[in-house]
């Protein structure tokens, strides 16, 4: 047999060959019902994949097949316990070393002769299969299968079910025995030869308690090779702290700790609530989780045998359910877009996670950068920046700010509208009200502030969390405070507007030092509180100060105000026809939808249907829509602000109280430009929205 030459140290090699480099099989078999599929917008026509559909639209995959479906350009290299590489949703998607002919020959000159699917180098052959005629566990035998197939299974073949990718190439290399143990030796050389034959991606669902330099080295080869390599964190947590990879470090997840390079993606687990599974590990050497509890996947299969007669089964858990996930995901990523580094498709990764650290408070900043979302990830745009070596992310066309409207956990979480998820923060601590606030530069220095009303005050806070004022308010009432922001007299120094949500009709005005400046009638009539906006509706270079009712009007639910508080017009937004609810009255924002220089009022229904309407100042009908589905009843919330960077204003629209996270923008005829879910899919508290560019 003729073996590659290595450079690692023997004594090294032999050190952590002999100590027994603990592989250990990450995952357990649960008998677990399935959730329910959600509705996707492409469904494969497999005859199991309502199985598969609940993990990967909880990653969000369904809608990146609306893009690609995979590239078997792409090649991931599975090192694990062997795939069954003739098993029928499978042999379509494997890895052939075309260049090798089975001949007894070493016909490419790489050191492994007839390597045509790949190497075994537990018994150094060319194999790389599960071997059942040997002695063997159900979890070894299966697993290097399940970990494929959840990777690429073939789609829409009317078999089994689908991977992440229905198309890919995968690369079975085989570093366990069939009780899935291994040393370390094994897996270096197989990441040596994944280099050697060019993978895109390695996958390595498994976990040891020995550290080794020849290892770091390796994995640093590949990092330096451009292969993306993704790890699973393990399956200790069974032990107070047992699970703490800070405490307890794990390998390889552990290897490019304290490194200066992020040479891994360390994976945990999550249940289908985000919830950290009971038994994943956590801690700094994570990177990310994805779902790894129920899931089934294609099984070793042998025709005539009883014991291996199924294609297709599970339950299983563990990390080494999850991390294929990340390897699936970023195998589309390549597939959609083949000239990305390996530093685009982790970035595009990284910044796309949905956080989770808070329906996991006692784990908070152990679990990563959050939840895998290939959907968002998919999004992510980049653009070549000149004079710089590496590629960036576009210039973000503006943040989202969002918090729970209604019940929720006093969350504030900021979005970039090109690459998703940037930071949250808790200004309060864990109120389970809601938020109301508005984002705008006070200052005009180009780093735009936070201002929430809470507590007879409001609260100014930078993007990053960072409390820089307190104002104490003047008026003083119990309910909630709606604010706006604008320059009123037309200085350059912009003022803060106040109105309460009941209990007055007045409009106060401060300096955005904090000083007193007044106040004014909001309503010609006497109405129970006041919504607000502020922007230039006239063209005459001041703001106007907008209001809207909270409750029912007699004759007007919008009242336009010039500089000096003084009554402009006033027009009603909605009539008892369009089956709003009026007691709630109206949501409000000002946009410039039409690219004049003029903000057009936008009024929405707070509650009831969906109903949106554009208006002039004076009341002329411009455009309407319903946002969202015509069985919702929990109205709308609004701001508005050019995301396209085109001169031209879009409408943010996000669901009242009892709807979802969902998050859209759209143009004055309602056509959605893009959407975005902001909290976890259950959250039923309705979303408060502000944009800065």
């Amino acid at each position: 047999m003729k073996y590659r030459h290595f450079s690692h140290k023997l004594s090294e090699i032999v050190l952590f060959f002999i100590t027994f480099f603990v592989l250990i099989l990450l995952w357990m078999f649960i008998p677990i019902s399935h959730a329910q599929a959600l509705e996707t917008a492409l469904i494969p026509n497999d005859p199991h994949y309502s199985l598969s559909a609940p993990y990967l639209n909880q990653i969000g995959v369904p809608k990146v097949w609306d893009k690609t479906t995979g590239s078997r350009d792409v090649v991931v290299a599975v090192l694990d316990s062997g795939v069954d590489i003739d098993h029928q949703d499978l042999r379509q998607n494997i890895w052939h070393n075309i260049a090798e002919r089975a001949n007894g020959i070493d016909d490419d000159g790489n050191g492994y002769i007839d390597d045509f699917d790949g190497w075994d180098f537990v018994s150094n052959d060319n194999g790389v299969g599960p071997d059942t005629s040997r002695k063997f566990s159900e979890a070894g035998i299966h697993h290097g299968t399940v970990v494929a197939g959840l990777i690429g299974a073939v789609g829409n073949n009317d078999t089994d079910s689908t991977g992440v990718n229905m198309k890919v190439k995968i690369m079975s290399l085989k570093v366990m025995d069939n009780h899935g143990k291994g040393d370390v030796l094994s897996v270096i050389n197989a990441i040596d030869y994944a280099i050697a034959m060019k993978a895109d991606i390695i996958n390595l669902s498994f976990s040891g308690p020995e550290s080794s330099q020849a290892l770091k080295e390796s994995m640093r080869k590949a990092h330096q090779a451009g292969i993306i390599v993704v790890v699973a964190a393990g399956n200790d947590n069974d032990d107070a702290d047992s699970g703490n990879l800070d405490f307890f470090p794990k390998f390889p997840v552990c290897t490019d700790k304290n490194s200066d390079i992020d040479a891994v993606i360390g994976v945990g687990a999550v249940d289908e609530d985000d919830k950290l599974a009971d038994f994943s590990n956590y801690g700094s050497c994570l990177d990310l989780v994805a779902p790894g509890v129920k899931m089934l996947s294609t099984l070793n299969h042998e025709s005539g045998t009883d014991r291996f007669a199924d294609t297709f089964g599970g339950y299983f858990s563990g990390t080494s359910l999850a991390a294929p996930l990340v390897s699936g995901t970023a195998a589309l990523m390549k597939a959609q877009h083949p000239q990305w580094s390996q530093e685009d498709i982790v970035a595009a990764i990284y910044l796309t996670a949905e956080p989770v650290d808070f329906k996991n408070p006692e784990f908070t900043g152990k679990l990563g950068r959050g939840r895998l979302n290939a959907a968002k990830a998919s999004r992510v745009k980049f653009e070549e920046v000149e004079l710089m070596p590496e590629r960036q992310p576009s210039v973000p066309e503006g943040i989202l700010v969002v918090a729970p409207a209604t019940d929720g956990f006093g969350e504030i979480r900021l979005y970039d509208v090109n690459d998703g998820y940037i930071d949250s923060f808790q200004p309060f601590g864990a109120v389970s009200t809601g938020l109301s606030f508005v984002v705008d530069d006070l200052e005009g220095d180009g780093n735009p502030e936070i201002i929430i009303g809470k507590d007879k005050a409001l609260f100014i806070y930078n993007m990053q969390g960072e409390k820089l004022k307190r104002i104490p308010l003047r008026s003083n009432f119990d309910s909630k405070i709606n604010i706006a922001v604008g320059d009123m007299q037309g200085n350059g120094d912009k003022e803060i507007f106040v109105t309460h949500e009941s209990g007055t009709q007045l409009v106060w005005l401060y300096s955005k030092e904090g000083y007193d400046l007044g106040q004014f009638e909001g309503a010609d009539e006497k109405v129970d509180g006041l919504r607000i906006a502020a922007a230039d509706v006239t063209g005459d270079g001041a703001v106007e100060v907008i209001v809207g009712t909270t409750g029912r009007s007699k004759h007007a639910d919008v009242w336009v105000h010039l500089f000096d508080g003084n009554l402009y017009t006033a027009f009603q937004a909605f009539t008892a026809a369009d089956k709003m609810v009026h007691s709630e009255g109206v949501s409000l924002t000002m946009a410039d939808l039409d690219n004049d220089g003029i903000s057009e009022v936008v009024a929405g229904s707070h509650a009831g249907n969906s109903l949106i309407r554009s208006f002039t100042y004076f009341g002329a009908l411009t455009g309407e829509f319903v946002a969202f589905d015509e069985s919702f009843t929990g109205g709308v919330h609004l701001t508005s602000g050019d995301l396209e960077a085109d001169g031209q204003d879009e409408i943010i629209v996000s669901a009242g109280a009892g709807g979802g996270p969902h998050v859209k923008m759209v143009d004055i005829q309602g056509n959605l430009k893009d959407e975005w879910f902001v909290f976890d899919n259950s959250f039923r508290g309705g979303v408060r929205v502000g944009f800065s560019k």
